[in-house]
């Protein structure tokens, strides 16, 4: 047919309408220049339903404008595999699925656990894409690494949305790799998501290998944390956490060594709870460690630093799980940590274990109890913020956040909107600045699919 006859530059059209039951094996070798595109002939118009599958393998293989729903898969069958038929020789590399829908493809019981996307081979490209209505077992989608390998994938400007709770552990909606690569490099790229109610399990996001990014994506109501579970050298940069008041909700939970957490934002945490559980939750998580790889890692060199935390509970949590090793050797810097008047009565820090070998310098916490004693680079004062039109806390005229920071100790050359600092930086996520910004807080209608409206389709 004409995929097991194309040549690189071809364009294969699949017709408008329901397709049941259908096997899609695209296994196609394509260049750099000229890659072998699989389009629907009107995007959101082509269907695969009842117990379809998607298989992409080969290099250069693009699939653009599918839509998947109505249907189901079988128990630890991917409903979309960057690997075909011919096992591990044919996997993907350099292949891209973009505008593209996946809805509620769910089994008839909640207990099947398969994926909705595995994503294996190397220097694969997800995006433009609208993931929806996940209510079974298993994670959404899941980043494979078989070996040590480096991956280079990208995942961007997808929709992530209404994932149910499950009972059970293992439904993150992304996880990137697995306990026992994770010492290994992936370069993975997660950015410019938005995730929506996305309540899987307390792992929104589970980093679970080395030298990953997450950068620039938007979490709305979502029961979880970006989790850094396992691995080192991952950096968490720009992101935004509108917990809004969700239970069993927070920001960034961090495991391993030489993770780095910068110029992201956490609006109205609250812990969930009052039992052990809740104490995994907060604006910034900093884990107890047993030493083991494929445990809980110790927390060690992180680096924290421009992040702004506005009326969370445990605005920073230390040493949670219960294990002997506590966080070391970790700088708390420009940080900026505000409660207005009457909201929470704190502490701002949950402190479990005491931190060892920690730096605090020049940061802003108020409005509630502190928790701990004041330590030197901790200070007490009003920052001075005022809420704008999109709900963001900022620093106002006079605010003793702004122009602070003559020699800073560890460099952020942006703030969180993309505007550039300039000496002296000012405390928190954002530098007061004219600079129009290119970064700023998503929503549903700016990721996505680009040619149809994906949300248009749901039941």
């Amino acid at each position: 047919g004409a995929i097991a006859e194309a040549v690189p530059g071809d364009d294969i059209v699949m017709c408008d309408g329901s397709w049941t039951d259908i096997m899609l094996d695209f296994a196609v070798i394509g260049t750099e220049e000229e890659p072998i595109i699989l389009w629907a002939e009107t995007p959101g118009n082509v269907t695969l339903e009842g117990e379809s599958w998607l298989r992409m393998s080969g290099e250069y293989a693009w699939v653009s404008g599918l839509v998947m729903t109505n249907g189901y898969s079988q128990d630890d069958v991917a409903a979309v595999d960057f690997r075909g038929n011919t096992g591990a020789t044919g996997m993907c590399s350099n292949c891209r699925l973009t505008n593209f829908a996946m809805i509620e493809w769910n089994p008839a019981s909640a207990d099947t656990y398969y994926w909705w996307v595995l994503m294996r081979g190397t220097d694969n490209r997800i995006d433009h894409s609208y993931f929806s209505g996940k209510e079974h077992s298993g994670p959404l989608l899941s980043v494979y690494r078989p070996t040590g390998d480096a991956n280079y994938h990208q995942i961007d400007n997808n929709y992530f949305g209404e994932v149910a709770p499950c009972t059970v552990n293992g439904c993150e909606t992304i996880i990137v790799g697995d306990s026992v690569y994770a010492d290994d490099s992936s370069y993975t790229t997660v950015e410019d998501n938005y995730f929506y109610y996305a309540n899987g399990e307390a792992e929104v996001i589970s980093n679970k290998s080395s030298n990953n990014t997450y950068s620039r994506n938007t979490f709305e109501q979502c029961a979880g944390l970006l989790t850094l579970r396992h691995g080192h050298d991952n950096v968490v940069d720009g992101n935004y956490f509108f917990v809004d008041g969700t239970d069993w909700a927070g920001g960034i939970r961090v495991h391993g060594a030489d993770n780095i957490v910068i110029n992201n934002y956490v609006r109205n945490s609250p812990t969930g709870g009052t039992d052990d559980s809740s104490l995994w939750r907060g604006g910034v998580v900093l884990g107890s460690g047993d030493g083991s790889p494929t445990n809980y890692e110790n927390v060690e060199n992180t680096i924290i630093a421009h992040n702004t935390i506005v009326n969370s509970e445990h605005s920073f949590v230390y040493g949670v799980g219960g294990y002997p090793n506590a966080p070391t050797d970790t700088l708390i810097a420009y940080n900026l940590v505000y409660v207005e008047e009457g909201v929470i009565d704190g502490p701002l820090i949950r402190e479990i274990i005491e931190l060892e070998d920690t730096t605090y310098v020049d940061n802003i916490f108020y409005g509630a109890d502190l928790g701990i004693d004041t330590p030197d680079g901790i200070s007490i004062e009003d920052p001075m913020l005022t809420e704008d039109a999109d709900g963001i806390h900022r620093p106002d005229t006079g605010s003793p956040a702004i122009d602070v920071i003559d020699e800073p100790i560890t460099e952020v050359e942006f703030d969180m909107e993309g505007q550039a600092r300039e000496l002296p930086y000012d405390i928190g996520a954002d530098e007061v600045s004219e600079e129009d910004t290119n970064m700023a807080p998503l929503s549903a209608d700016e990721v996505g699919p680009r040619s149809f409206d994906a949300a248009m389709l749901r039941r």
